[in-house]
């Protein structure tokens, strides 16, 4: 949230789930001039939160999402569809990367440290971005009904023009309980080196 004098103000609620309406009410009566919410996302620390917080991205929550989006239009910045289109994904390792602190090179913050493209301090960009991996990573269409995601599917919203959500998701299920979306794009090469690189991140 940001206020009309330039300060920006975090804050995080204990029900992630049904609070979102309050706080763009208490954006509004702080004078925010802009509000914008996300999600814990399950990587890393917050891997277990959405089952801990019992946490449900149906139907109704959606209704209830594009509610408040709706009703507080006037702050709450929106990325409409056609902004990203020409892109397979969200862009994420083509029209943009995340460099760690170390020089390894990634598509986004919450990509696996050990599947990075390559890294700056070792190699030159051309090198790094002319790696396999990297090439293999923006070949990947993102989840979405033009790339084999049924509409049905209870994760559609929840992996919808994300790579790495379509990716974790498949990563723990055998070759032949993967998705459509997997399927489709002969994607298993890609989702066993994801869940290899899982396993590597997880190792003490």
């Amino acid at each position: 949230m940001e206020t009309h004098h330039g300060q920006p103000w975090q804050g995080a609620t204990a029900r992630p789930n049904w609070e979102v309406r309050e706080l763009a009410h208490l954006a509004v009566d702080l004078g925010a001039a802009m509000f914008s919410f996300n999600y814990v996302e399950d990587f890393g620390r917050g891997h277990a939160f959405r089952s801990d917080h019992d946490v449900t991205f149906d139907t109704s929550y959606k209704e209830y999402i594009e509610g408040v989006l709706n009703d507080f239009s006037g702050i709450i910045p929106i990325i409409a569809g056609e902004q990203t289109s020409g892109t397979l994904n969200c862009g994420a390792g083509v029209g943009s990367i995340v460099v760690d602190p170390h020089g390894n090179v990634r598509p986004c913050a919450i990509y696996p440290r050990t599947q990075a493209f390559g890294n700056v301090l070792e190699a030159d960009w051309p090198t790094v971005f002319d790696a396999p991996i990297h090439s293999t990573f923006a070949a990947v269409p993102a989840p979405h009904h033009d790339h084999g995601c049924p509409l049905d599917c209870q994760l559609f919203g929840h992996c919808y023009g994300c790579v790495l959500k379509g990716l974790r998701q498949n990563a723990d299920r055998p070759a032949g309980e993967r998705c459509p979306w997997v399927l489709a794009n002969d994607l298993h090469g890609i989702v066993d080196r994801f869940a290899e690189s899982i396993g590597a991140e997880a190792q003490p």
